[in-house]
């Protein structure tokens, strides 16, 4: 199952030229930080399909198009990009019957 973890994101660590960020989802966080061109490269690859950000306690963590994700399937970033679009199509769906337009 693939859910949605609106709890989870980047914490800033360190100060100007030591700054990193650790990723963090409630009590589990990232063995090591990134660094800021890191976090920016994985930014802009998140928009078009999914990152993997870490594995624990049997789950993984994706980030894509802005959102964190965790499953405990061993999904691949494919399986994860069909899922999401899939449910994004049925609920644009939806909203289309019950406004007559998607947004």
């Amino acid at each position: 199952m693939l859910r949605t973890d609106k709890k989870a994101g980047f914490i800033a660590e360190g100060a100007w030229f030591w700054k990193a960020y650790r990723f963090q989802a409630a009590q589990i966080a990232a063995a090591r930080p990134l660094r800021p061109r890191v976090l920016r490269d994985l930014e802009r690859v998140q928009r078009a399909q999914p990152v993997e950000l870490i594995e624990a306690q049997g789950r993984r963590w994706w980030w894509f198009r802005d959102s964190f994700y965790w499953e405990d399937e061993r999904l691949t970033a494919q399986d994860v990009l069909a899922r999401l679009d899939a449910a994004w199509s049925r609920e644009g769906h939806r909203v289309y019957l019950r406004f007559g337009h998607a947004f």
